[in-house]
């Protein structure tokens, strides 16, 4: 992960995906869906992570 990417955060994340907070936060426990992050604070997602499973799940 580079430093100078584009984060986002779970509430964005989720707006992005069209996903509850609640469903990002199961798909985190359940290692499913775009890697999630921690500051140590709070859960993050790279904004290419969001866009590239956005793809994968379009080519489905």
């Amino acid at each position: 992960m580079s430093s100078n990417e584009e984060r986002l955060t779970i509430k964005e994340a989720a707006t992005e995906l069209n996903r509850s907070v609640a469903t990002l936060r199961r798909w985190k426990s359940e290692n499913i869906g775009p890697r999630a992050y921690s500051d140590g604070y709070r859960i993050f997602y790279l904004k290419s992570e969001v866009d590239r499973h956005l793809l994968a799940q379009t080519l489905k």
